[in-house]
């Protein structure tokens, strides 16, 4: 019986058919093109700030998701709107884990947006010193160039 079963097996063939097509597809896509701004930076001290402090505990930052970059751009944006300040030139972080809390401490030069403007053809050397580079999220940032006088 088994010598019938393996006969029958060797027999039988399968007939696997497979296709495949590929195509390429171009979908539409939206986009916005905006006029470059420029903004003078008024420096409101030669001086660093203080340093400014905030707590985060451990437990919370773990349920909620957050994360500690999270945390210092939360102590940053805080640290300026302390110091009635748009920005922080050059900031610098200090993070000590404690007692199941963060404590996020930064210091920076408080500066202020001025003389905000649409940029204009006169304006066009700036270009030429910055290029965009991808930011986070895939956003584009303009950056200053390594070498600019290529």
């Amino acid at each position: 019986m088994a010598v019938a079963a393996v006969s029958c097996l060797a027999s039988c063939t399968t007939t696997l058919h497979y296709d495949e097509l590929y195509s390429r597809e171009i979908e539409p896509a939206q986009g916005v093109l905006v006029t470059p701004v420029l903004a003078d930076l008024e420096i409101l001290s030669q001086k660093r700030i203080e340093p400014y402090k905030e707590v985060c505990n451990g437990n919370l930052m773990a349920h909620s998701g957050l994360e500690l970059e999270h945390i210092k751009a939360m102590t940053l944006s805080k640290a300026a709107e302390h110091y009635d300040a748009d920005v922080l030139i050059a900031p610098t972080f200090s993070v000590e884990f404690r007692n199941n809390s963060y404590t996020v401490t930064v210091t920076g030069f408080p500066a202020r947006y001025t003389n905000l403007r649409q940029a204009t053809e006169a304006d066009a050397w700036i270009g030429k010193m910055h290029e965009a580079i991808e930011g986070k999220g895939g956003s584009s940032v303009v950056a200053p160039k390594l070498h600019y006088f290529d």
